[in-house]
């Protein structure tokens, strides 16, 4: 996870403190992939839409969100929603699907690493496309991965979940993991 989240290892090659057979080995059962950053807009007030596609060919937004010495992010955690908010386009289109941990996580790696804002996120909102609670197993393991010391290192505090109010998950999220919590 070190390899993937805090190197930014882009092939099994790169991990030299492993065994190379083992390499190899992940190599042929496994692959690296990222969501790919196609178009970033900015708005007048330094806010950025990020439009990223994944490798199916789906389309997802992320938005970087200026503060007076960090970036918070808001991430997606489906492709479309089905949730149909009326205040919302992202759910005239439909749910497409959800997205998996890595995609997720992808967003957070991509920005990162490619973005000059990167290295100041500071804060993660699970609001941009799709209803969290929807996608619940998948977005559990993304935010451990978040929080992970071999992961992404964020501090729970430092993690927000927004949703439409799916009532029933809300109350196994607070079982499940201590994260901020937004319901609209």
């Amino acid at each position: 996870m070190k390899w993937l989240y805090q190197r930014r290892a882009v092939s099994f090659e790169e991990m030299t403190n492993l065994a190379k057979d083992f390499r190899m080995k992940l190599a042929r059962l496994a692959r690296i992939g990222l969501p790919q950053i196609e178009a970033v807009q900015t708005s007048g007030d330094t806010t950025k839409k990020i439009l990223f596609k994944l490798e199916d060919g789906l389309f997802i937004e992320s938005v970087l969100i200026p503060g007076k010495s960090h970036w918070t992010v808001c991430i997606s955690t489906q492709a479309g929603c089905g949730m149909g908010c009326r205040f919302c386009l992202t759910g005239r289109d439909g749910l497409k699907r959800n997205l998996l941990p890595s995609e997720i996580t992808g967003q957070i790696t991509m920005l990162q690493q490619t973005l000059p804002e990167g290295p100041d996120i500071k804060n993660i909102v699970l609001m941009g496309m799709g209803e969290p609670l929807a996608n619940y197993q998948n977005v559990l393991k993304a935010i451990e991965i978040m929080t992970s010391d071999y992961g992404l290192g964020f501090s729970n505090r430092k993690i927000t979940l927004s949703t439409c109010g799916l009532a029933p998950m809300i109350r196994q999220l607070g079982d499940d993991i201590c994260i901020n919590l937004a319901v609209l």
